[in-house]
């Protein structure tokens, strides 16, 4: 048998081998802009979104393509333009009729187009616990409720608002709400009107009514809940019941984050006069009549960039009653460096002023006066005002970790608006230590839950009548709360959101 030449034979591999390389998809000049649009039809095909593996291999594609149609996709620069890429999908679905909002393709940085617009879904629980709040002399909790959608069915970022009742089930009233159908809303907020509309009104289980809300929840949508969120057992061991709610919730929310990695959760505290019947957690008669101002909640829920948005329109604040707590839920995936900036003075030691810019102490000193002898304590400000965090998050200092224990921290806001060398800041950390030594010092804001949801929380709400402490508590709240933060900070990890790193040289 004649054999051929080696070259010749390394050459006839090659012509082979080529070939096979190239058709392994967006590698190469072959992937051109006809694969790049087929392709993305493939990825929508199943969940009508492109997740984060899919939009990476589509950028990949476009990365080593020598096609020049996609230049239209590109920065002057050659680097991919990710805004541009979005843009030119939403525009090619549409066209093949293809159902994505937005946020469904996902973003660097971002789930969704932050200047976009995007449905409003508005659910109030109409069940028996939330009578008293509409049948009370004072109209503190429906002038609310009617500032808040008159607020929300004027935001700029609001496409549609969709008005609904919920308890056992999602009850609708109005979609594309106008201004007249907002005012028939707050009109019929009553006991009487509640009854009419439907649903199981005699028990509520929290986490059914927050998997109706996400089950049905899109990716270009906000919703808006409001509810006592009171736990009904029914007649249940309590504890039991709350441990296997605080279960459910969390493996709900685990589950939307899986849908939508993005997704993040806003939590209002407010207050209003109750008046009316009470069911406390055995659901036993007699059942308390009460006269009370008590707390209601607001949820938020839906991307940060949409949150964001809510929240900078200050839409809580305009309205005529004001809400006491503020906490947000978020992906805590990728921490953020605040601005920051090491203050010379006041300090107890010394050190040297030349590297604080770039946020490094030197020829730190511990004092050697009798009153602070071994002492070393610097501040360092702050600037958490783009935080959507409520500013008193940053207060408590537990909600702080310090990379070096032997250091002790002190938090306080700053108040001080004459002191231009504070201008855009929003908190003083004061640090102290009386073992100083060269290292790397990392300062790290984690996401838990803040002190005001326990402070908030009732483990027994049956004295509601005689015990006044009770009036300001939610039964079984914080274990709400937690299921909540449970799929959003796993125990098993740090959970930081913020990061501060700081060096201190001797």
């Amino acid at each position: 048998m004649n054999k051929l030449p080696v070259a010749v034979s390394t050459l006839l591999l090659l012509a082979l081998f080529v070939p096979l390389i190239q058709s392994c998809g967006g590698d190469d000049g072959n992937y051109d802009f006809d694969k790049f649009n087929e392709q993305s039809l493939e990825f929508t095909a199943n969940d009508q979104r492109i997740d984060q593996q899919e939009y990476e291999t589509l950028i990949q594609g476009i990365q080593n393509s020598d096609d020049r149609r996609f230049r239209t996709l590109k920065a002057e620069s050659g680097e991919v333009d990710h805004t541009k890429v979005a843009a030119y999908l939403k525009k090619y679905f549409e066209a093949k009729g293809t159902k994505l909002s937005p946020s469904g393709i996902w973003q660097p940085g971002a789930q969704a187009a932050s200047s976009g617009s995007y449905n409003v879904n508005f659910f109030l629980e109409n069940s028996a616990s939330m009578d008293g709040y509409v049948d009370a002399n004072s109209t503190t909790f429906k002038a609310t409720m009617l500032d808040l959608l008159t607020n929300l069915e004027n935001f700029a970022a609001t496409d549609t608002l969709n008005l609904n009742y919920i308890n056992s089930t999602i009850i609708p009233i109005k979609a594309a709400a106008s201004k007249t159908d907002v005012d028939d809303f707050y009109q019929n907020l009553n006991r009487t009107n509640f009854k009419t509309q439907g649903g199981k009104r005699g028990t509520s289980d929290i986490g059914e009514v927050l998997s109706k809300i996400l089950n049905q929840q899109d990716g270009n949508e906000l919703s808006v809940l409001i509810s006592d969120f009171v736990f009904s057992p029914g007649g249940q061991d309590a504890e039991r019941y709350l441990e296997g709610q605080r279960s459910q919730i969390r493996s709900e929310f685990v589950a939307a984050r899986r849908k939508y990695p993005d997704l993040s959760v806003a939590i209002l505290q407010g207050q209003a006069q109750f008046q009316g019947t009470y069911y406390d957690h055995t659901n036993r008669p007699p059942h308390h009549k009460i006269d009370i101002i008590r707390p209601y909640y607001v949820w938020l829920i839906g991307s940060s960039s949409q949150i964001q948005r809510v929240l900078d329109a200050k839409i809580f604040e305009d309205t005529r009653n004001s809400f006491d707590n503020k906490l947000v839920i978020q992906a805590a995936s990728t921490a953020t460096q605040p601005p920051f900036k090491i203050l010379y003075s006041p300090k107890i030691g010394q050190f040297d002023a030349k590297s604080l810019a770039q946020g490094i102490i030197t020829d730190a000193q511990a004092a050697r006066d009798d009153r602070n002898k071994g002492v070393f304590e610097f501040n360092v400000a702050v600037n958490f005002g783009s935080s959507m965090q409520d500013p008193g998050y940053f207060l408590d200092s537990t909600n702080y970790a310090l990379s070096d224990n032997k250091y002790s921290l002190k938090v306080k806001p700053i108040t001080d608006k004459n002191d231009v060398s504070l201008n855009g800041y929003s908190h003083i950390l004061t640090l102290r230590t009386t073992d100083l030594k060269e290292e790397p010092l990392l300062i790290e804001v984690r996401g838990k839950v803040p002190a005001w949801v326990y402070a908030s929380t009732s483990s027994n709400d049956t004295a509601i009548e005689t015990d006044d402490s009770e009036a300001g508590k939610t039964f079984g709240f914080s274990y709400l709360v937690e299921g909540v933060a449970d799929a959003f900070y796993p125990q098993s990890q740090p959970n930081t959101l913020y990061e501060i790193p700081l060096t201190i040289k001797k």
